[in-house]
């Protein structure tokens, strides 16, 4: 799951990931995603990802945004743990 504002800051990002990721993107991803609506104000840049993922009580937040998240953050925010996506894959 995830919020429209996420799916379209991934979207304006796949550039940065390599050749392949809007191929994949967009045949392995973003077909299985659930897109909630979120009409919030973006008073701050990033406040719309940590409340979309605590308000559709996600299990993780993956965010490849180290200092926005990670080192801001931390671990957790609110008890929801804040991984990249390569550290999420690897604890699965």
């Amino acid at each position: 799951m995830t919020s429209d504002y996420c799916k379209r800051e991934a979207e304006h990002n796949l550039g940065k990931l390599g050749r392949l990721a809007g191929s994949d993107w967009s045949t392995v991803i973003h077909p299985q995603l659930v897109i909630a609506s979120t009409q919030l104000v973006r008073a701050v840049k990033d406040r719309p990802v940590v409340i979309s993922a605590l308000s559709h009580q996600a299990d993780w937040l993956l965010s490849l945004d180290r200092d926005d998240f990670h080192d801001l953050l931390g671990g957790e925010v609110y008890g929801l743990p804040i991984r990249t996506p390569g550290e999420f894959l690897r604890s699965q």
